[in-house]
């Protein structure tokens, strides 16, 4: 196993973010989980594992708190000992760990382009066709009653 860490000198390749970008991408629209919003966080490295996909490890700036995610989006845990377990909570329980809250609305000042693009989008998600439905804009809202199929009024 060996450990990379990014350059010093500033210079960022996009396929590093990646994975963070695309998990962040999917739950944008789930509006009962945490934001991710990329630029919230920093690129620490990857631990390369032969045979094994790399875990990236990303420190979120606020929090301090580590996600471990592979190209997959694969999430892991980190156990006391140090070693990266794959997390069986998924990434609710990987979220759980970063200790965002889910009602936090990032200010979109001093983020990229594609992040405050994601934070429109959950500010749309939040605010869209459930707001002010039954369950609100967290949770789908109850099931209409069905009429009863026609054969079986009978």
């Amino acid at each position: 196993m060996r450990y990379w860490t990014p350059p010093r000198d500033g210079a960022d390749d996009p396929s590093w973010w990646r994975p963070l970008a695309t998990l962040a991408e999917l739950l944008a629209v789930v509006p009962d989980v945490p934001m991710v919003v990329p630029c919230d966080f920093r690129l620490v490295g990857r631990v390369e594992r032969p045979g094994r996909a790399a875990i990236w490890q990303h420190r979120h700036r606020t929090t301090g708190r580590f996600l471990h995610i592979d190209d997959a989006l694969v999430v892991y845990r980190e156990r006391v000992t140090g070693r990266l377990v794959r997390d069986r909570g998924g990434w609710r329980s990987a979220l759980a760990r970063l200790e965002l809250a889910v009602a936090d609305r990032p200010d979109p000042r001093g983020h990229c382009g594609q992040c405050r693009a994601l934070l429109a989008r959950r500010e749309r998600a939040r605010d869209g066709p459930l707001a002010g439905r039954p369950g609100g804009p967290d949770r789908a809202p109850a099931p209409e009653p069905r009429p009863a199929h026609p054969a079986a009024v009978r």
